[in-house]
Formats: C-alpha cells, sequence, structure tokens
C-alpha cells in the first residue's frame, strides 16, 4: 500500500514540473528576444517580410512622377437638371433714329373701267404725295404733285401694273418727254404693242401704272 502512494506521488510531482517547464516555453516564445544594434542585416531578413512601418521615415524614396494615363471612358450621361428660374426683364433699349419717309410720293393709277371718255382714277388708298390725275389725250396722264416735287429735279419712274391692265395686249407706261402737261406736273403715257401693219407701240387707254417718286 505504501508502495502505491509513492508511485502516486512521484507521477504528481513529474506532471508538475513538465506543466511548469511547458509554461516557461510558452511565454519565452511570446516574447520575441531583444537583439544587439546593427546585428541585423539583408542575410536576416526574410524577402518580403518588412513593411513601411518597420522602416525608418525617409528609407522609402518616392521616385519621379510618371506620364499621365490615356482617359478614361466616357462616363454616362447624367440626368436633365431642372429649369432654371426666368430672370428679370431688363431694361429697354434706347430709342432708335428716326428712319426716314421712304419714297416722297406714290401714286396708282388705273385707266377709265369703259373707254376713254371716262376719267382716270387715282387710288387714293394706294397714292401718296400726289392730289390728282387727268388725261388730255388717249394714253397721257398728267400727275398733280400735293407735295414739293419738281419733276425736272427729281429723279422718278413709272411702270406698268398688270393687275388692272387688259390681258390681251402687250402694253408698257413711261414717262412723258415732251410739255404736253402743265408745269410742275409729271406726264405718264401708256402703250401698247401693234404687231400691223408694221411693229409699233401705239397710245392705249386702258393701262394702269404705277409711279413712285423718291
Amino acid at each position: 500500500m505504501k508502495r502505491r502512494l509513492a508511485i502516486g506521488a512521484a507521477a504528481i510531482a513529474a506532471a508538475s514540473i513538465t506543466a511548469i517547464v511547458v509554461g516557461l516555453e510558452s511565454t519565452s516564445a511570446s516574447r520575441a528576444p531583444s537583439v544587439p544594434d546593427n546585428s541585423v542585416g539583408s542575410a536576416q531578413v526574410i524577402d518580403h517580410s518588412l513593411q513601411s512601418v518597420d522602416l525608418a521615415y525617409g528609407v522609402i524614396r518616392v521616385g519621379p512622377q510618371g506620364p499621365a494615363g490615356p482617359p478614361g471612358p466616357a462616363g454616362p450621361k447624367g440626368p436633365k437638371g431642372d429649369k432654371g428660374a426666368t430672370g428679370s426683364q431688363g431694361p429697354p433699349g434706347p430709342t432708335g433714329p428716326k428712319g426716314d419717309d421712304g419714297v416722297a410720293a406714290y401714286a396708282y393709277v388705273v385707266p377709265p373701267e369703259v373707254s376713254m371718255s371716262t376719267d382716270p382714277v387715282l387710288v387714293a388708298a394706294q397714292s401718296k404725295g400726289f392730289a390728282s390725275v387727268t388725261s388730255p389725250a388717249l394714253g397721257l396722264y398728267c400727275l398733280q404733285p400735293s407735295v414739293s416735287l419738281d419733276p425736272a429735279k427729281v429723279s422718278w419712274v413709272v411702270s406698268a401694273e398688270f393687275s388692272r391692265t387688259n390681258p390681251a395686249n402687250v402694253t408698257t407706261a413711261v414717262p412723258d418727254t415732251g410739255s404736253t402737261c402743265p408745269a410742275g406736273t409729271l406726264g405718264v403715257r401708256t402703250l401698247k404693242f401693234a404687231p400691223s401693219p408694221s411693229p409699233h407701240w401705239t397710245a392705249a387707254w386702258d393701262v394702269a401704272f404705277m409711279v413712285m417718286a423718291p
């Protein structure tokens, strides 16, 4: 009996010693032993095992900046923004200079409706600066200006107006270069083309015309 007790006590003591040794080894392994200065070199360091925090400031040097890379692809188009508020109305601009009155005088004359026995008509709604028109002879019209207008000193034009002219004839209207009309009036002759007995122009009563004097 005493022998069994001795063997058990010896076993317990051996187990206790083993536990103490294992604990000491574990503690020593968790604590990294310090090494003397300048005793670790490149040969003692495992490649790629160190991090930037393990190195002293200034050891890692930054090289020159490389060239810019190619631009990346365009991103998707963003959504349309909301319409902004309408701004306040700006001040009115300065008044422009007054324009001229255009032509000084113009007249629209239509021929008699039936024959030369009826007076021609000066259409007032389409005339300006003329007071009246007379027809002293076949195809001759004398227009009396109502403004200061000297036919001898002012350039003016006349042309046939075909909406009230006999479409069966080839017609024209020209200034009268003679002295048939009274002084101070504009004389106009209306003509139509006559093919026989030889081609010529002859006086016509059924030609409307327009006169313009700048």
